[in-house]
């Protein structure tokens, strides 16, 4: 449903106590008693086999692509400190490099199929799997990059330590992956994809 937010019995209160990602207003919104006319509410289903619709995946598929690029920015600013460092061998460099390519080819992947207009639940499936694989490509970069820049760089700059504990908070966004585990294996032994 869409809500105005100005409208009575709608308030918000503050919910993010981590001063990680707090400009990111993750604030509880509380609905005490609200109205709401019919013509604000967006019918959604989900089909007998548990499918969500195209509504609900598209969504879901753009939810995924825009907040895990998010993070690729944040760990791409990690490497590159990395690099301006002189601290990073070549190897370390294209070790670097290959994995934040990978984390862009695969949203990459995503945004293709947006384009395309694949809105199905094996479109979806392939959203989640480039997600977690673009998830883990950006914290093994981040993690990689501080540990180059070394405990000096961690403990005199604010940012770095910013960057690399924001960088782990992409594995917080719904559904996670502990979450979603049990629904990838039955899906890739052939069952469809389930998000709950």
């Amino acid at each position: 449903m869409l809500v105005p937010a100005e409208t009575p019995g709608v308030s918000v209160h503050p919910f993010w106590r981590s001063n990680v990602l707090a400009g990111a207003e993750s604030d509880e919104v509380r609905l005490t008693e609200v109205f709401v006319d019919e013509r604000l509410l967006v019918p959604t289903e989900i089909s007998e086999q548990g499918e969500l619709d195209e509504l609900q995946t598209i969504g879901f598929m753009w939810f995924e692509m825009l907040i895990t690029s998010c993070y690729l920015g944040m760990a791409s600013a990690l490497v590159e400190r990395a690099f301006a460092s002189g601290k990073t061998s070549p190897e370390l460099q294209a070790e670097l490099g290959v994995r934040l390519e990978t984390a862009t080819l695969l949203l990459q992947g995503i945004a293709r199929q947006l384009m395309a207009k694949e809105g199905d639940n094996a479109a979806l499936t392939n959203a989640m799997i480039a997600r977690y694989g673009a998830q883990e490509a950006i914290v093994d970069a981040a993690n990689r990059a501080v540990e180059a820049l070394g405990g000096m760089a961690f403990i005199s700059s604010p940012e770095v330590a910013y960057l690399a504990a924001a960088c782990h908070c992409v594995k917080f966004h719904p559904p996670s992956k502990s979450i979603a585990n049990r629904e990838l294996a039955a899906n890739f032994a052939g069952d469809i994809l389930r998000l709950k």
